[in-house]
This record gives structure tokens, sequence and C-alpha cells, in this order.
């Protein structure tokens, strides 16, 4: 992790194949590396028509030369890292915000939590990611940085827990083979995480962005059966009393409904 002003000697703004890309928080979002791009003046928003591009990378405002990399940085590079955005709120609509980032610098507004198993650290994303834990860090934030002492305060499962059957559907299969595939998918949507996907035993091109199966994948962390879809049966937002009461979708419901897949639809080679 570089320190902005500390380490800003280093710092240039050209991106070459001597360069390495300095990450900030601001460009990655829940399972989205490609969150925002720097166009010059500022961050903006990388657009969907983008986002399905996988060849798209995003810029950023700063890199800095490989050669100039501190020891103390060298040693923790890696083809691809589990990141968090270190400054938060309790207001904000999410309050931890996880994802897995392409090999990169990463500024003083994120930090990296290292793992060193893959699929470890793609059922961990998943983990991270869900209400759950993003309430009870909503709870734990006492001002706008999300800490490592928060972290690791909060509830989390052990790897070996990943092994155990999935005792809720009645059915063979561990809950690392149930997790990984959606979590991968969430995830690998470019080739800048081809590392990445390779070393969860992916060797497949990029998933396809689409934000109905992406919606679909998020709001249905509930086990899938051979009858079942994606789609949940009950949605609940909000909080409260009147989330209790709010069991069905506002508006049209979605005209398929695509079922879950041990290895979901990605790109193929006439689509590329």
């Amino acid at each position: 992790m570089f320190h902005t002003s500390d380490d800003s000697p280093l710092f240039c703004a050209e991106e070459g194949p001597s360069t390495m890309r300095l990450y900030e928080a601001k460009c990655f979002w829940h399972f989205d590396h490609r969150f925002a791009t720097f166009s010059g003046g500022d961050y903006e928003e990388v657009s969907e028509s983008q986002k399905r591009d996988p060849r798209f990378a995003i810029k950023v405002r700063y890199s800095i030369q490989r050669s100039k990399i501190p020891e103390k940085f060298r040693q923790r590079l890696s083809p691809w890292h589990l990141s968090f955005r270190k400054i938060s709120n309790a207001t904000n609509a999410r309050t931890l915000v996880v994802s897995i980032t392409p090999q990169s610098g990463l500024l003083d507004s994120g930090n990296n939590i290292y793992i060193l198993s893959a699929t470890n650290a793609a059922c961990l994303l998943g983990s991270l990611n869900s209400f759950g834990v993003d309430y009870v860090a909503r709870q734990k934030m006492g001002g706008p940085n999300m800490t490592v002492g928060i972290i690791s305060q909060l509830p989390s499962i052990p790897p070996s827990a990943y092994d155990q059957p999935r005792l809720w559907i009645g059915k063979p299969g561990d809950l690392r083979n149930w997790l990984l595939p959606r979590a991968l998918e969430l995830t690998y949507t470019a080739w800048d995480l081809e590392p990445f996907a390779k070393d969860c035993g992916w060797f497949g091109p990029p998933f396809r962005w689409d934000e109905e199966r992406r919606f679909l994948l998020r709001a249905s962390w509930t086990p899938p059966s051979s009858t079942s879809t994606c789609l949940p049966r009950r949605v609940v937002t909000g909080a409260g009393r009147r989330a209790r009461r709010r069991k069905t979708w506002r508006g049209s419901k979605p005209a398929s409904r695509p079922r879950a897949t041990p290895w979901p639809t990605s790109w193929t080679p006439s689509q590329l």
C-alpha cells in the first residue's frame, strides 16, 4: 500500500510496460474492479457498454516505475489482490466494499487482505460482500475509516467450513463448489483478471457482463435445486417492519429466469 503523500515522489502519470498502475479505492466496487476510470480531471463511473468489453481496462491517476517499487512492497506483489475500501461510512448504501483487483499498487484509500489460495479468496469475497457481514461492519464503524482492526472483528467463515456438505438442500457437494462459480462469474469479467481465474481452476474466457444476470446472482444467495432458478421468491429491502412486509417484486418480473449452472455461460470466441 502506497502513501499518497510520502510516496508521491515515486509516482508518474504515464502508463507503459515498465510501469505498474496504482489503484485507488474509488476504482472498485462489489465484484467489480472496473467501477471507475480516470478521465483526465477526476474519476468517472465506467459505462455498462465499456464493462461488456472484456478487453477494457480502466485508467488510473498515478503509476509507478517498476524499478522504483520499494523492496517491502515487492515481496507482497501478486497477480491479483483481495482489496477493500478503507474510506467508508455507516450512512453509505454499503459500508464494506471488497473486490478482486489485478496486479497493481494500492493507494492508502484502500487495503489488501493477503490470501495464498485463490479459491479461499473467492469464497471469502462472497462472504464479506454479503448483507449480514455488511450489517455488522455498519454497527462497528465509528468514523470514515474501515480499519484493519474492524476487518479482523467481522464474522467470517473459516476455510475448512467451505468444504462442509451443503446440508440445506440435502444433496451431495460442499459449500465451496456452490459458492466458487457464482463468485467467479461476478468477478472475472475482463482479461486482466485471467491469473485469478486460472488459480481458481477456470481456464475459459471472461464471463459476460450482464446486469440482469448479475443482479439475479447477487440476490439469490439461496441454494439452487434442479427445479429452482436464480430468481429469489422473496425480495426484502430496507429495514425494520417495512422491510418485513415487502414480500413481492415492484414492477414487472423478468420475462425469463436463467437457471443456475455449475459453470455459467461465458464469452465464446465468436462473441469476442
